[in-house]
């Protein structure tokens, strides 16, 4: 602790538990820290930009203050020149991570931009991750010191530990594409819900649900269209007019039944009209008409009879009614 002193350290940690116990020992110690638990991001990067000032002892897990770089002597550079005799920030690393990456990110606070530095992690064969992927089995047994407190200087030690970071850092990335690959439909059906909801909050979507799914809601909430409501009417006035007509067309087909008397009482009826026909020169009459009925008839036979029978009343009605208004 007293070497300690005579550094800029700053302490980096895998754990907030892990911050909060060594900055206990070190208050113990009489030393003031400060601690950086990634709380509050904004805050706790003003705090990282003093942890070069003479003086400054940080202690701060790997997440926090991220992205922000770490002057000797502060923003504004006060003893820099004595901070870079001491050796520059002295960065102390409790824990290996599963990815080389955030260890290189620790690694990196130290020695930046030209200035001194350094770095320099302390592990066990003991700590979570070592315990977790079990890569103690990775080192031969005959390199396990019995008894010492001097550290482990056998450069297997880190090679195989490097070695098993690259495997665990491959695993998880693996496992992150698997995750990535199940989670996509997820994330598409997510974002069409939230787009659903900013639709409806934002009444850009309310029209088309009432008259899909709510039509009669639809016509209480916002009234009936003028325009829409006459054409409806209109089309079914049509329509049973056109019932109208059908009837009345079957109800003469029945009243014929196919007999020569009826034939001459709808001749009588047509021929006593046939006197307001008179200012036209050479114009077809009901005999022609009938004729012209008869010998279709004798052409194409009785199964066309009916389609030809409405064909002559109709043009009947268009001569004798047409011409009147005219």
């Amino acid at each position: 602790m007293k070497k300690l002193k005579e550094y800029i350290p700053l302490i980096g940690t895998s754990s907030v538990k892990e911050s909060d116990y060594l900055a206990k020992l070190l208050t113990d110690e009489g030393i003031s820290c400060q601690v950086l638990n990634a709380k509050n991001d904004e805050l706790e990067a003003h705090i990282i930009e003093k942890a070069g000032a003479l003086g400054a002892v940080t202690v701060s897990t790997n997440m926090a203050g991220r992205g922000v770089d770490i002057l000797l002597g502060g923003p504004q550079g006060h003893h820099s020149a004595k901070i870079k005799e001491l050796g520059g920030l002295y960065v102390i690393g409790t824990n290996l991570y599963e990815s080389l990456r955030i260890d290189k990110q620790l690694k990196g606070r130290a020695g930046r931009q030209g200035d001194p530095g350094i770095t320099r992690f302390f592990i066990s064969l003991e700590d979570d991750l070592i315990a977790k992927y079990g890569i103690e089995n990775m080192i031969p047994k005959s390199f396990y010191p019995r008894k010492q407190e001097e550290s482990l200087t056998n450069p297997i030690f880190a090679k195989k530990i490097c070695q098993a970071q690259r495997i665990i850092q491959g695993q998880n990335y693996d496992l992150r594409e698997e995750l990535y690959s199940y989670s996509t439909l997820l994330t598409e059906l997510r974002q069409y819900l939230y787009n659903l909801r900013m639709d409806i909050l934002h009444h850009k979507f309310k029209d088309e649900v009432l008259q899909k799914d709510f039509p009669s809601l639809y016509e209480d909430l916002s009234g009936k269209d003028p325009l829409r409501e006459f054409q409806m009417k209109l089309v079914e006035e049509f329509k049973l007019l056109q019932e109208d007509i059908e009837e009345s067309i079957k109800e003469d087909y029945r009243k014929v039944e196919l007999s020569a008397e009826a034939f001459e009482e709808i001749k009588e009826k047509i021929k006593g009209q046939e006197t307001t026909w008179t200012y036209l020169v050479n114009d077809d009459s009901i005999e022609d008409i009938l004729g012209l009925l008869k010998g279709l008839v004798k052409i194409t036979g009785m199964n066309n009879f009916f389609a030809w029978v409405t064909f002559a009343l109709e043009y009947g009605f268009y001569k004798f009614f047409g011409k009147n208004q005219e």
